[in-house]
């Protein structure tokens, strides 16, 4: 059983910083990417092939935030934790 404090520390607010954490980090990841294909793969440099390589790595790029969100940036998760020790 929990008690009022532990309650009120899972079911805290997050700092807006901390809230978009997630997506930032996805889309830094989603750049790097975009730019690192560019370097590894050998195909032609046509604005239709660029746009489409951005696009599937913004998508990729989020999801990978959205995983990162849930198994990591997930404060309730770390607090649970830290109090069943």
């Amino acid at each position: 059983m929990m008690t009022n404090r532990q309650n009120d520390l899972i079911t805290k607010k997050q700092p807006v910083e901390r809230k978009y954490q997630w997506l930032i980090s996805g889309i830094i990841f989603g750049v790097v990417m975009f730019v690192v294909s560019f370097f590894i793969h050998d195909f032609a440099l046509t604005p239709r092939n660029i746009m489409i390589s951005f696009v599937i790595w913004m998508i990729g790029g989020l999801f990978y935030g959205l995983i990162m969100k849930w198994f990591f940036f997930n404060p309730r998760s770390k607090k649970k934790n830290e109090l069943e020790k």
